[in-house]
């Protein structure tokens, strides 16, 4: 019995651990994220069969930072509903901008 709860211990120790990592760093990213319009531009279905249960679209989208449009480096996961030119709102971060995937 000894032994469960000192499972039990360590479980509850990484999981706070995890929890005040994520704090901490959901303080320093607040503030240095912007949330803007964006569109999907391509979508990729994990699953291309005709079952819907379990399954996931990753988007590429495609949004304006100062007057430039970027295109997502990494695909995003949306509804299924969605379809290419769906508007969505998105966020980023500021130091971030992927100014390589730049279309001119």
């Amino acid at each position: 019995m000894e032994r469960d709860v000192i499972v039990l211990y360590i479980i509850a120790g990484v999981s706070f651990s995890f929890a005040l990592f994520n704090c901490i760093f959901f303080v320093i990213k607040r503030g240095k994220t912007v949330k803007t319009k964006g569109t999907i531009v391509s979508i990729k279905s994990t699953n291309p069969s005709n079952e819907k249960w379990r399954n996931a679209k990753l988007a590429n989208v495609s949004y304006l930072v100062d007057g430039k449009n970027i295109v997502s480096k990494n695909r995003l996961q949306v509804p299924l509903a969605s379809e290419i030119g769906t508007t969505l709102t998105i966020r980023y971060d500021r130091g971030q901008i992927p100014f390589e995937n730049i279309e001119k």
